[in-house]
């Protein structure tokens, strides 16, 4: 009996340190590390997620935005592994929306869907600068991406 509960303890110690397996990154989206400030009128968009990735290695998302909504999307990564590089980018014309790169790596932005839906990717690359790898397993973590909406407020009068 005494065995089965050093076996556990060491199963629940060994299985929480380290890194992410990815039955935990499955909500990673909606976890203490992925906060978006000022969100008070926004609701989750369908379309939020999180990978399991290998950092150093870009990964691409596709989404559908729809029109006349304010949007917010936040990428977030545990802890040490920052920063996180993300580009959003306009997929009929392949221009770049926003590149965190060229913001101090900020972790969200806002924006606004006008006039019909909009396509974008999300490309994103996990870049832990300061980290440093002990093996293979260490090169992966969790993703998040958080999507937030609002409908846009009606103008004039």
């Amino acid at each position: 009996m005494k065995t089965w509960k050093v076996i556990i303890a060491l199963t629940i110690v060994l299985g929480t340190s380290g890194n992410l397996i990815p039955q935990e990154c499955k909500d990673f989206n909606n976890s203490r590390y992925c906060t978006i400030p000022d969100i008070q009128d926004y609701k989750q968009y369908g379309k939020s997620r999180s990978a399991y990735v290998v950092i150093h290695k870009t990964f691409k998302y596709e989404v559908v935005l729809n029109d006349k909504n304010d949007y917010k999307i936040g990428v977030c990564v545990p802890n040490g592994y920052d920063p996180v590089q993300y580009r959003i980018i306009e997929k009929e014309t392949e221009k770049v929306i926003y590149d965190n790169s060229t913001d101090n790596y900020g972790n969200c932005v806002g924006f606004s869907v006008e006039d019909k839906p909009l396509t974008i990717i999300i490309e994103i690359t996990v870049l832990a600068s300061k980290f440093k790898p002990k093996d293979n397993n260490d090169m992966r973590t969790c993703v998040g991406v958080q999507i937030l909406f609002q409908k846009i407020a009606k103008t004039g009068f």
